[in-house]
């Protein structure tokens, strides 16, 4: 953003002592030549003016935080829709009260996520599947040692839809943390030269994978898991080998609904 403010600054500065000076030569040659003139200095300074160069820097802002900054970190950019496997492994009850394995046991969730995403911001939006819907309550983004390598974390709020085998829960906050362990070439990269492509390689993350916890605040049985994202539009570069038997399965299903032959 700073070298978009700097750029129509020299803009301003450039119209200023540039442009505006040999405007009446203009309004000469439009003259000399039978075409309308009167438009052509207000033109220029309005270009010049305070309210234009506000709204080119208002546009230029939207572009840059939305969409160019893609361009510059293709592996920071999760946004979009994520298919995603939820399973439930474990979990603890307080003191003194019933376990029931067989209703509280391990289960696996596909559901669908949405990372809405700009060069300032990242939530996951809110989701509803056929057991529960959530959504992010805080998220942070860091990248590791290998600048490849990045590390999504959030707090959550879940709604279990009641009558299903965890019904004894209505809400509950919890904690995930996932990182990146498989990426493709993004394919924001396919609109450039190859070239450049070799140069500065356009990598995003296609496949996360990490752990959930649900909080302690009174609510049993706490639940904790594991997760898989996988994003909806690479679909067939994912590999199933990668994956635990249950997660290749959907894998398989979500390819064949795409139409994806892989």
């Amino acid at each position: 953003m700073t070298t978009w403010a700097t750029l129509l600054a020299g803009l301003s500065v450039w119209i200023a002592t540039k442009l505006e000076p040999p405007s009446s030569q203009a309004v000469a040659w439009f003259d000399a030549h039978g075409l309308p003139s009167s438009w052509v200095q207000p033109t220029i300074k309005y270009v010049g003016s305070t309210a234009f160069l506000a709204i080119l820097f208002k546009v230029g802002e939207w572009v840059v935080r939305t969409e160019l900054w893609k361009w510059r970190h293709p592996h920071l950019d999760l946004s979009g829709e994520w298919r995603a496997i939820t399973t439930y492994e474990n979990y603890s009850v307080n003191e003194g009260e019933p376990s029931d394995r067989n209703k509280y046991g391990r289960d696996d969730y596909p559901h669908r996520a949405t990372i809405e995403q700009n060069c300032m911001a990242i939530a996951v939006a809110v989701t509803t599947g056929e057991r529960f819907s959530w959504h992010s309550l805080a998220v942070s983004l860091t990248e590791q040692k290998d600048p490849d390598t990045i590390a999504l974390k959030y707090a959550y709020l879940v709604k279990y839809n009641q009558g299903g085998s965890m019904d004894v829960l209505k809400s509950v906050k919890g904690f995930e943390e996932m990182t990146m362990v498989e990426q493709s070439p993004a394919k924001i990269a396919q609109r450039i030269p190859s070239l450049l492509r070799r140069i500065f390689p356009m990598k995003t993350a296609i496949v996360l994978h990490g752990t959930f916890s649900h909080c302690a605040e009174g609510q049993t049985p706490a639940y904790r898991g594991r997760t898989y994202f996988m994003r909806a539009n690479y679909l067939s570069e994912i590999t199933e080998a990668s994956l635990p038997a249950f997660a290749a399965g959907c894998l398989k299903q979500w390819k064949a609904e795409a139409g994806h032959s892989k």
